[in-house]
């Protein structure tokens, strides 16, 4: 797989703090599919694992991807 994935017991109130924390960062970008990244720090140790292409590790970086027009495309744990 070439997603990271959250840690299964992360509550709603969390994923939506790590959500709004993405939306204050800086966006780079237009990628090679056209969209914006935000790479940041959650601020929870742990909060998931990179994806078995970055080695399946414990990471706290999340990288959330949004269109030109700022609809949310996916987010998801990075190395």
């Amino acid at each position: 797989p070439s997603k990271g994935l959250f840690r299964a017991d992360l509550t709603d109130e969390q994923l939506e703090h790590i959500f709004q924390k993405g939306l204050e960062t800086q966006m780079t970008g237009p990628n090679a599919d056209n969209y914006y990244e935000r790479v940041f720090d959650s601020g929870i140790p742990n909060v998931g694992v990179t994806s078995a292409d970055q080695g399946a590790q414990a990471t706290s970086r999340i990288m959330l991807v949004c269109s030109k027009w700022g609809d949310v495309i996916t987010m998801f744990p990075i190395s």
